[in-house]
């Protein structure tokens, strides 16, 4: 579902069982959330190459790898996001 569909879906929610609320902010953090798992994929990689993944077994380091670098990409091209949506009574 799209985010602006989303979002009218709780207004409408809103609407319907309460007037006391109303959502006044959203925003998208995918972009950080991208640059985060980066972040995390490249620390990942050099306390592996230190023998930090002693105990771990190849499989491990590949579902590991495959995680951080395609939920990085999930983020950056869009797909996925974190929106925080704020909510207040008027007034």
């Amino acid at each position: 579902m799209h985010v602006s569909k989303a979002i009218e879906k709780i207004e409408d929610g809103q609407r319907y069982h309460t007037s006391m609320f109303l959502i006044f902010l959203c925003r998208a953090f995918g972009r950080n959330n991208f640059l985060t798992l980066l972040y995390r994929y490249e620390i990942f990689k050099c306390r592996w190459q230190s023998g930090a993944g002693q105990g771990f077994g190849e499989g491990f380091h590949r579902m590991s790898n495959f995680y951080l670098t395609s939920c990085a990409g999930a983020f950056e091209v869009g797909k996925w996001d974190v929106r925080q949506i704020t909510i207040a009574r008027p007034g």
